[in-house]
C-alpha cells in the first residue's frame, strides 16, 4: 500500500511502472502510469489532483495515451493495446476512460476491492487502431 510520499516514490521507481508526471507550468496536476507490460499490452492508470480536475483532464489523458502509443522498439510499436480495470461503482473513472476512447468489454463480478467491498470490475481497452 501507498501511505506516504516516500511509499509513492518507492513504488513509482519500481521497474514494473512506467510513470508520466503531469504538470501545468510548474504546478503538478497528476500522474499516469503503465504497469504489467507484456507482449504488446500494458495496464494504464491515471490520478489527477484538484488543480486540473474539471479543466482539461480529457485532453491531458488523450495526450498521455498518444505518448504511450508512440513508444517504438526498432521501428515497431511497443504497445498495440492499453488495458484499464476500473471499479464499477467509480462511475466518474469509468466515464473518464470511455471519454478518452477506452472501449468497454464488460464486467467481472467481485474482482476488485473498492472502499472495503468486493465490487465488479469494468474492463476497458485502448486499441492502437480504432477500426479493429
Amino acid at each position: 500500500y501507498v501511505n506516504t510520499p516516500e511509499d509513492f516514490l518507492a513504488w513509482m521507481k519500481k521497474p514494473a511502472n512506467i510513470p508520466v508526471f503531469l504538470f501545468r507550468g510548474k504546478e503538478a496536476v497528476g500522474v499516469a502510469w503503465l504497469n504489467g507490460a507484456a507482449d504488446r499490452h500494458a495496464y494504464v492508470h491515471f490520478f489527477f489532483l484538484r488543480a486540473i480536475r474539471n479543466k482539461d483532464v480529457i485532453g491531458t489523458g488523450k495526450l498521455v495515451i498518444e505518448y504511450w502509443m508512440s513508444f517504438m522498439n526498432e521501428g515497431v510499436p511497443v504497445f498495440d493495446v492499453l488495458l484499464g480495470i476500473v471499479p464499477e461503482p467509480n462511475e466518474l473513472a469509468v466515464n473518464y476512460v470511455q471519454k478518452l476512447g477506452g472501449i468497454k468489454v464488460g464486467t467481472i463480478p467481485g474482482m476488485l476491492n473498492y472502499m472495503g467491498k468486493a465490487v465488479p470490475a469494468v474492463i476497458l481497452y485502448y486499441p492502437r487502431h480504432t477500426n479493429e
